[in-house]
């Protein structure tokens, strides 16, 4: 399909009150955990839900109706956020693994060398934070792959650095290890705290000037990303580590077969999966349906623009295009599909007490999408364009949407207009740490950095033209 580019800007923040301090009620189709309400009210007080239910005549006077489905916020487990402004690359052919792409000349090119240069420069938050609000204008509240760094608070949750959903806490504190290279971790007390993910740490041979870390709750590890034998290898130094356990959870395993996923499942190992850059780069993608049969939990995720997705509604709709052009690879229904973009992966961080349903206690991270005529609910985040996302809540507090919708929910305050696949959005450009800048500063420092390397920013959409 030939595509268009647009921009859209979303600036949220995390655990705010709701609007005017009062209670938020929502109503319209809502997707809780064990069933659709096809009419249903939602209610939000401060940064957490505290009602679900069918829609009754009484709530009406109170009720906002967001004529849409309502869905949990979306969570993105694997991520290379500060890339994302850089424009999509082509590869000059397909790869073995990912150790060959990294050497070649066209990747530093385009990717490395750039990159570096803007880190080294000082554009770190500018980059993080376009790349925070990408994902949150793809439907994601939550996602990983941020910097260590106090510029990251009050936009989407970063689940490996500062996701906000403890009081008090401080950027770093975050018990979730995002590990690129997990075969390259150079201390004996890292090893150990992969070893112990979710349990007590046990001794561990320090070094100099080495603390003991905290064991995570939970891991995400790059592994098997290619085809070659070499990349089959990785799981067998993986599982001699002893990295296979509960809450660690490997992402790509593209040479992973069927042996392999059995032993992750006997371990409780999930797996994340990008189809989209693993066919862009290698030709193929993950046997995701030996991986269903075995019994691994999967979650989804876009793995970066530059050759997967812009995030993850549109890793969804890739994943629901393949089901037509690769029926052998891909088995899940729309149910499933939304599943392993919400519920799967908040288990997999081990965050489902917190995260990914719409259910009283838990977070109010939600976003709003536009019905699909004839289709179950489960297709309104499946089989959707850019447009078709109406409202994005993180905390509680409404981002992004549509300016009827968001005038109704943010009375007297400043929105400002975009236009995304040709539709106007409103966003809230009250939130957040980045309320004294704006987001043409930001778009402008980046275009500016990205010209002197002869390269354009990214978009934030991908738009299908007609």
């Amino acid at each position: 399909m030939a595509r268009a580019w647009a921009f859209v800007a979303v600036l949220a923040v995390v655990g705010t009150n709701s609007v005017s301090g009062q209670p938020l009620t929502l109503r319209g189709t809502i997707v809780t955990p064990e069933a659709v309400l096809a009419d249903g009210v939602i209610v939000v007080d401060g940064a957490t839900i505290t009602s679900v239910a069918p829609f009754e005549p009484q709530a009406a006077a109170t009720a906002i109706d967001v004529e849409g489905v309502i869905f949990p916020g979306l969570i993105d487990l694997h991520n290379h956020l500060t890339w994302n402004a850089l424009p999509r690359w082509t590869p000059p052919h397909l790869f073995a693994d990912r150790y060959e792409w990294q050497d070649t000349k066209e990747y530093a090119d385009a990717l490395a060398t750039p990159h570096a240069d803007l880190v080294k420069a000082g554009y770190e938050c500018d980059l993080n934070r376009y790349a925070e609000l990408k994902a949150l204008a793809n439907g994601a509240t939550a996602t990983v792959g941020s910097i260590n760094n106090a510029c990251i608070r009050g936009l989407a949750r970063n689940l490996d650095f500062l996701s906000e959903l403890t009081p008090n806490e401080k950027v770093g504190d975050e018990p979730f290890r995002n590990e690129i290279f997990p075969l390259e971790i150079h201390s004996a007390c890292g090893e150990q705290a992969v070893r112990d993910t979710g349990g007590t740490l046990e001794a561990c041979a320090l070094g100099v000037g080495e603390s003991t870390p905290a064991p995570p709750r939970a891991v995400v590890a790059h592994l098997g990303e290619g085809v070659d034998a070499a990349a089959r290898r990785e799981f067998a130094m993986f599982a001699a580590h002893g990295y296979l356990r509960p809450g660690v959870n490997i992402i790509h395993g593209v040479g992973l077969r069927a042996g392999q996923f059995q032993q992750m499942a006997a371990h409780g190992v999930g797996l994340i999966w990008s189809p989209r850059s693993n066919i862009e780069l290698y030709g193929t993608t993950t046997d995701v349906a030996a991986a269903k049969s075995a019994g691994v939990m999967l979650a989804l995720a876009p793995d970066w623009s530059p050759s997967g997705s812009t995030g993850m509604l549109a890793e969804l709709a890739y994943i629901d295009a393949m089901r037509t052009t690769h029926p052998s690879i891909v088995h899940f229904t729309n149910q499933e599909l939304v599943e392993m973009a919400t519920t799967n992966p908040a288990r997999l961080a081990h965050l489902d007490d917190h995260l990914a349903k719409l259910a009283v206690g838990y977070a109010a991270d939600l976003i709003v999408m536009q019905k699909t005529v004839g289709q179950d609910a489960y297709a309104a985040l499946v089989r959707q364009t850019p447009s078709d996302l109406r409202l994005v809540v993180v905390g509680g507090t409404p981002v992004f949407g549509e300016p009827a919708l968001m005038k109704q929910l943010l009375p007297g305050t400043s929105l400002e207009t975009i236009t995304v696949c040709g539709q106007p959005r409103a966003v809230n450009v009250q939130v957040g740490m980045y309320t004294n800048t704006s987001w043409a500063t930001t778009e402008s420092r980046l275009q500016a950095a990205l010209k002197a390397h002869g390269l354009t920013l990214a978009p934030f959409v991908e738009c299908p033209t007609p």
